[in-house]
């Protein structure tokens, strides 16, 4: 200070890029880790979708031209593709950090479509 004004200004300065650097390399890491994560379970929900559809399609072609066999398996066979088509837009909007809309889901449903998938991918004896 010089006559009651400042006419300099003492500091001390660290360079911190070293630490900075570190700190972009782990939340690099950590972004990987999450896409090989994400990467993972959507191919494990791809998986089961496409043994769903292989299935029953083997099934189709052992039917004997039973059109209820037939029906139920292109039924399980669209459902699946349905799930897939779900999948692929929750990947989507993930991608696109688009704004997420939630709508009500009723759970009887739900566990309905789970249980119609159940008993119809697996054979009775397994029941």
């Amino acid at each position: 200070m010089e006559d009651g004004r400042p006419i300099g200004i003492l500091g001390i300065a660290r360079d911190i890029t070293y630490r900075k650097n570190l700190e972009d390399q782990l939340r690099q890491a950590q972004k990987l880790e999450s896409i090989g994560t994400l990467a993972g379970g959507v191919a494990h929900d791809f998986n089961n979708i496409l043994n769903i559809v292989l299935a029953h399609t083997h099934l189709i072609s052992r039917s004997d031209n039973d059109p209820i066999r037939i029906r139920n398996s292109l039924e399980a066979i669209t459902k699946a593709g349905e799930r897939g088509a779900r999948i692929v837009q929750q990947l989507l909007t993930f991608a696109r950090q688009a704004e997420v809309t939630f709508v009500a889901v009723d759970i009887n449903d739900s566990v309905t479509e789970i249980r119609d998938i159940i008993t119809s991918t697996f054979p009775k004896y397994y029941r």
